[in-house]
């Protein structure tokens, strides 16, 4: 992503409704499988998921990103330098491996490759969860901030595990309620270079953050046919 753009959301990662729902929807993926232990966060960003993760156990931080890295060390954050494609552990080291939009970037240069180091550094048994971009078609400024690659369909995401050997556990869709909303903003509202990590109205980052803690107690029971982003849990055998 552009350099500012780690500020920008350091500043805000705590208190911006993306943020905080979608580490509800994390918890609640991770809970339905008591995912923990010794744990990997690959492209931490600026480290408000890892702090989150503390609680499930002991946590390393991996990102490839200067600016990243200073942010989450001022956090008293246990991170590396290194990318998801050369990951700097031996085999069968985690637990538990998170890797939150990263794979779309475009400095992944073989997403399948990244796959297979992401399972490589699992142990037999351990878990890896993914967030994605999900539809091209909705394609617009933010990825163009967050240097997106390409967004994702279902049967991408099941095929990149198929051949990288992995057991997909678990798949769902999320932002199913704010979909149209997105939707219409991408097609309807015009170009630009911003992404959608702005400062809200109080009001208006409540109820998008109620929007999604109710996908979260959702998503902790069943899963949703579609939406704006794709969660998957998948378990090295």
């Amino acid at each position: 992503m552009r350099h500012d753009e780690y500020q920008n959301i350091a500043d805000q990662d705590e208190k911006h409704w993306m943020c905080l729902g979608r580490a509800e929807i994390m918890n609640k993926v991770l809970n339905r499988f008591n995912a923990g232990g010794s744990i990997l966060d690959v492209g931490c960003g600026t480290g408000y998921i890892s702090k989150l993760l503390k609680q499930r156990g002991d946590v390393k931080c991996l990102d490839i990103n200067n600016e990243a890295i200073r942010i989450c060390r001022e956090r008293g954050l246990n991170i590396e330098k290194g990318g998801v494609e050369n990951i700097p552990y031996p085999e069968n080291s985690f637990d538990l491996v998170v890797c939150m939009d990263v794979l779309y970037h475009r400095e992944v240069k073989n997403e399948e490759a990244a796959l297979k180091e992401l399972k490589r550094v699992l142990r037999p048994g351990g878990y890896l969860l993914i967030f994605l971009p999900a539809h091209m078609y909705l394609f617009g400024s933010h990825d163009r901030a967050e240097f997106t690659r390409r967004r994702y369909e279902k049967n991408d995401v099941l095929e990149l595990f198929k051949k990288t050997g992995l057991e997909m556990k678990y798949f769902t869709f999320a932002n199913f309620f704010l979909f149209p909303v997105v939707y219409f903003r991408r097609k309807f509202m015009g170009e630009s270079e911003q992404s959608d990590f702005v400062e809200m109205p109080r009001i208006i980052n409540w109820l998008l953050l109620t929007i999604l803690r109710l996908e979260a107690w959702w998503i902790s029971m069943f899963s949703f046919p579609n939406g704006v982003a794709i969660v998957c849990l998948g378990k090295k055998i």
